[in-house]
């Protein structure tokens, strides 16, 4: 494994647990005090913990694959 195949994994590490679990808090104490919140940010907030999960399931898996010899 390269230097850059393990600056890519962290990275995208770092990117799935700010998108599964740091965001949707930050979110949610942004917009507590409204009481009318924008449409937008409701379908964000359900969405982006399942891609930071996806991020991070995908790159665990790419790592695994990369240490197990199945890709290049």
């Amino acid at each position: 494994m390269s230097t850059g195949d393990i600056v890519s994994i962290l990275v995208n590490l770092a990117v799935g647990i700010y998108f599964a679990f740091i965001y949707p808090r930050t979110v949610e104490k942004r917009f507590k005090a409204m009481t009318q919140v924008p449409r937008g940010f409701v379908m964000l907030r359900q969405v982006i913990p399942k891609v930071g999960i996806l991020i991070i399931v995908l790159t665990v898996l790419y790592a695994l694959s990369l240490l197990m010899g199945w890709m290049g």
